[in-house]
């Protein structure tokens, strides 16, 4: 993968295909795989980025802290480098916190916004997150700086996180998948350490009293089977933000864009071709 120098850091990313250019932000443990079947769909008429975002993947970390606005921040630079003006922004989760940042702070390089499971501020999630994380330990801790990558294992993790994220019926049907990703991004050196600082920054991520300076078009999505970031959480996204949509879909969960791709897909299509969005889709996981 080709790698930009930005904000001290080498970030790996993909591109492919032509036409207006396409951002997309993984979320929290994830890199820019989890875009995979979004590719084909979108590959023929956009110019598609995909970047790992630091400590991920192949994009090197720092000894930074993590917020989401640096890595907002990395992604701008990217950018910039890549010498593209403004972009359509896909973020899902820890990817849309991210993407919120970046239509804030950097405004001018947002064309349309998409925001996917994700929140401006919610400390009911990041007391259950931190729960989580206690288990993954094996023990209680009431500061984030004090966890270490030794404390992790892969059966707490697996348990935890994507038993969480996933569908039940899905999750049963590609357990050897799922598992094995999970276990070559473990193998990787610095996985946990960024699994670690991404969750500081979704502990730390708070755009509630900015979201009325997005000027973005924007779409909010949500799944009312999403354990990890509840509908309620997008419903304020869309009050906020002035130019903003929200659309339900009925028992999708934190990851369908994974899930149910094709649905995902025909959404993004058409916000980005400026028809109209249902305010609830009635398919669900098969």
């Amino acid at each position: 993968m080709p790698k930009k120098l930005v904000n001290n850091i080498k970030l790996s990313y993909h591109t492919i295909g032509f036409g207006v250019p396409i951002v997309f932000i993984a979320g929290l443990g994830m890199d820019h795989v989890c875009w995979l079947y979004q590719i084909p769909d979108f590959q023929q008429h956009y110019q598609l980025i995909l970047p790992d975002n630091r400590g991920m993947g192949q994009s090197t970390g720092s000894d930074d802290q993590y917020t989401t606005a640096l890595m907002a921040d990395d992604i701008a630079g990217l950018l910039n480098q890549l010498r593209i003006d403004n972009a359509h922004i896909i973020g899902s989760s820890m990817g849309g916190m991210i993407a919120q940042e970046l239509a804030l702070r950097h405004p001018e390089m947002v064309n349309k916004l998409l925001l996917c499971s994700t929140f401006a501020k919610h400390p009911e999630m990041i007391t259950y997150l931190k729960k989580g994380l206690n288990q993954l330990g094996n023990r209680k801790k009431n500061d984030l700086s004090e966890f270490h990558a030794d404390s992790f294992t892969f059966e707490p993790v697996y348990d935890f996180f994507l038993k969480q994220v996933f569908d039940e019926t899905y999750f049963k049907m590609h357990e050897s998948m799922i598992t094995n990703t999970l276990q070559r991004f473990i193998q990787q050196g610095l996985f946990v350490e960024t699994f670690l600082k991404q969750l500081h920054a979704i502990f730390h991520h708070d755009t509630l009293d900015r979201l009325s300076q997005i000027t973005a078009d924007t779409l909010v999505l949500t799944g009312n089977n999403d354990r990890l970031v509840p509908t309620n959480c997008s419903k304020i996204l869309a009050e906020k933000i002035p130019k903003a949509t929200l659309s339900v879909i009925d028992g999708a969960t934190h990851v369908f864009h994974i899930e149910q791709p094709e649905l995902f897909n025909h959404i993004i299509h058409s916000f980005l071709q400026n028809e109209s969005i249902p305010k609830h889709y009635q398919k669900k996981i098969h």
